[in-house]
């Protein structure tokens, strides 16, 4: 929103916007009053990825909050997004993003052989975003990559 002096970004975590996906915005007259800025409290976001039975060790995991396709245009699923966060797994296949801020997420992580996956919605269709809220820590169920699932 540019206000005449300067842009301001809003996001879940700093107002009441239900997610950070917004494709259009109609306003009549003059519009409604900005919304309030909120430094909402940042939430925490923790699972385990394995293949089969092994855990996947020092695998990269990004959050992001916007649509993860299948084409992507940095390094990464996630680098080109202006909100995400990269984490690896540990010796048990475990992964956490301690800060992260409120929003929906998608899951993108880089398996041994080098290629990205990314958790998928119903039928294998769109991203499966995970709400991380203020002050919670949301624990996701264990991903296994041996399932095609």
């Amino acid at each position: 929103v540019f206000d005449g002096a300067e842009w301001r970004t809003y996001h879940m975590h700093n107002s009441e916007l239900v997610d950070n996906e917004i494709y259009a915005i109609a306003v009549g007259g003059v519009g409604p009053p900005l919304p309030e800025w909120i430094d909402k409290p940042t939430g925490s976001l923790s699972g385990r990825i394995v293949n089969g039975e092994e855990n996947v060790v020092n695998a990269r995991v990004e959050a992001c909050t916007e649509f993860i396709g299948m084409i992507f245009f940095g390094p990464t699923p996630c680098s080109d997004n202006p909100l995400h966060q990269e984490t690896t797994t540990g010796e048990d296949g475990s992964f956490l993003f301690a800060e992260l801020p409120v929003g929906r997420y998608s899951i993108a992580f880089q398996t041994p052989d080098g290629k990205w996956m990314y958790l998928t919605g119903s039928f294998g269709v769109g991203n499966k975003s995970v709400l991380v809220e203020p002050g919670k820590e949301i624990r996701m169920e264990v991903i296994d990559i041996s399932k095609k699932e």
